[in-house]
């Protein structure tokens, strides 16, 4: 299994699950052993959700192609397990069900934390059970909280994570969409500049001129400021201003939207710091 992600560019860690795993798995699932489909397993960290999706689909098309039996995907971001999300593929290697976990960075720093607690509190709060002591009292940064009110912050605090890796995602959409706008507006730029300097009139496309003023309107919303359309539409000139704004607009609103989400992202790994530590259980008061 590591030498196939290997060969996709994954560093992969593996793992078989222990006896003692299996028929805890086995009681709490009332399942068969021929029903459980992750006796082995491998798991992949990266860096964002669009690295994932796209790992995700390439271990998908791999095992798909070499295996007779198609893969499974178990997506944990649309339904979490208790908190926990993932995307989970099982695929079917000389007819063994393999698990293969593939996790963002947060996504995996989160089910560590979890996991740690497991140690200590129970292996029942990886499925939503309580842990064992509830009003035992941990300390997470300069505040103190309860074993029982710590999972629950866990569990917002995954989330947030969440709602910030689906904004994360659309900001590289964001970005895709504005860097595919820049080359649009520097081509159109550059033939304004060859009529200009030939002496040729331009000649205006108004379904250009629509497109660009609906970029340059959705720029400027990005930022929350009004857009200003040049007049009188479709003139050379006009169209010199429309340019120049909508470029001043996508370099500004793209700025904006990665320096929102950096924001973000720094205060959940903060958080997220916090936890890690209360997971270690240093500063536990009975």
């Amino acid at each position: 299994m590591e030498q196939h992600l290997a060969g996709l560019g994954y560093a992969a860690s593996t793992r078989v699950k222990t006896t003692g795993v299996l028929i805890e798995k086995l009681q709490r699932e009332s399942s068969r052993l021929s029903q459980v489909q992750d006796l082995a397993g491998a798991r992949i960290v990266l860096g964002d959700r669009r690295q994932q999706d796209e790992a995700v689909e390439r271990i998908t098309q791999l095992f798909n192609e070499r295996c007779p039996k198609p893969c499974k995907v178990k997506d944990r971001r649309v339904e979490p397990s208790h908190g926990y999300r993932a995307v989970h593929v099982i695929v079917f290697l000389d007819g063994i069900p393999v698990e293969i976990q593939v996790r963002t960075e947060l996504q995996d720093v989160w089910a560590q934390i979890l996991e740690r607690l497991a140690d200590h509190w129970g292996r029942g709060i990886r499925y939503g059970k309580q842990p064992e002591s509830p009003e035992a009292v941990v300390r997470i940064g300069a505040r103190q909280e309860t074993h029982r009110e710590l999972l629950d912050s866990l569990g917002r605090l995954g989330d947030f994570i969440d709602r910030l890796e689906v904004l994360r995602l659309a900001a590289f959409e964001v970005e895709d969409r504005f860097r595919d706008l820049l080359e649009n507006v520097n081509e159109l730029q550059a033939v304004l500049d060859v009529d200009s300097e030939a002496g040729r009139e331009f000649d205006m496309d108004h379904d250009v001129w629509d497109q660009l003023v609906t970029a340059y309107q959705e720029s400027m919303r990005t930022l929350g400021r009004e857009a200003v359309v040049p007049s009188p539409p479709g003139t050379v000139e006009a169209l010199r201003r429309l340019l120049a704004n909508t470029r001043e607009a996508h370099e500004a609103s793209r700025q904006h939207v990665r320096t929102g989400t950096d924001e973000v992202e720094a205060a959940a790994r903060h958080i997220l710091s916090e936890f890690a530590l209360a997971a270690e259980e240093v500063s536990v008061e009975p």
